[in-house]
């Protein structure tokens, strides 16, 4: 059984995000403000600030693991 995992944002963590390590500032909507080491910040839609391959909670608790419980095995091939 595969073991899914859910990367789960507050601010004050730190992330690893392109090539640099920031921290959550802000959580609004589906965006995330981060802030660099050096005080610039930037705003970045949560979705493709996971998207990133290097990405990583670097700082905090760690991330709950989500069991898979095959939620698409009841639909039709044609709708998969």
């Amino acid at each position: 059984m595969s073991v899914a995992r859910a990367a789960v944002l507050r601010p004050g963590e730190r992330v690893r995000y392109d090539s640099a390590d920031h921290t959550v500032v802000a959580l609004a909507g589906t965006s995330v403000r981060l802030r660099t080491d050096d005080g610039d910040e930037l705003v970045v839609l949560v979705a493709y600030l996971m998207a990133c391959p290097e990405f990583s909670v670097t700082d905090g608790q760690p991330l709950p693991a989500i069991e898979s419980f095959g939620l698409l095995d009841g639909l039709p091939a044609k709708v998969l």
